[in-house]
């Protein structure tokens, strides 16, 4: 029976380690999962920069293109450069500044969208790594009960008498350390 009960124990205490572990690990998976997750946020957050430098530098072009085009055309057809060429020009180089400024907005917005993306994976990292050593505590915590349990240490139904709190006549008592007992109560008997 002596050797079932100490068998039985270090399975216990074996399961705990193993299960403490596998928390510890998934912890820290899960962890660099989210680390990667923000990566690749931040990194999408860096095209998009790069797509608005590049939209800008097209509607630039686009307005340069387009105040040529229509200089020479006004020139070939004969007329001066004033009235109506020129407020059409201005008025559609105005149009193209709008679409312009709308197009970096939108994209401004995508880009604060994937840093916001990266920032919750980035805390998320954090929490899954105190999520992993918390589970793993409390593995180790309910292994060291069921150790207990197992190898005779902690009873059901039985206190340890010589180290409890007593009762004397005054009412007060010797308060001696005593192993908590999960099944008794040491202040039973008043």
């Amino acid at each position: 029976m002596a050797m079932a009960t100490a068998m039985s124990a270090a399975l216990a205490l074996a399961s705990t380690i193993a299960s403490a572990s596998t928390s510890l690990m998934s912890g820290f998976s899960q962890s660099n999962e989210a680390k990667y997750n923000a990566g690749l946020y931040q990194q999408q957050a860096g095209v998009i920069d790069t797509q608005k430098g590049i939209e800008a530098g097209q509607y630039e072009r686009a307005k340069r293109q387009l105040s040529g085009t229509t200089i020479a055309r006004t020139a070939k057809s004969g007329l001066m450069f004033s009235g109506s060429p020129a407020a059409v020009m201005v008025d559609s180089l105005s149009q193209l500044e709008m679409d312009k400024q709308v197009g970096q907005y939108n994209l401004e917005v995508q880009k604060r969208y994937s840093l916001a993306g990266a920032d919750v994976y980035n805390r998320r990292a954090s929490t899954l790594k105190t999520q992993g050593y918390m589970n793993a505590f409390s593995t180790i915590l309910k292994g060291g009960f069921d150790y207990s349990m197992r190898s005779g240490w902690l009873t059901p139904g039985t206190a340890n008498t010589t180290n409890t709190l007593t009762r004397s006549s005054s009412g007060y008592g010797r308060l001696a350390y005593s192993p908590m007992n999960a099944y008794t109560n040491p202040f039973s008997g008043y």
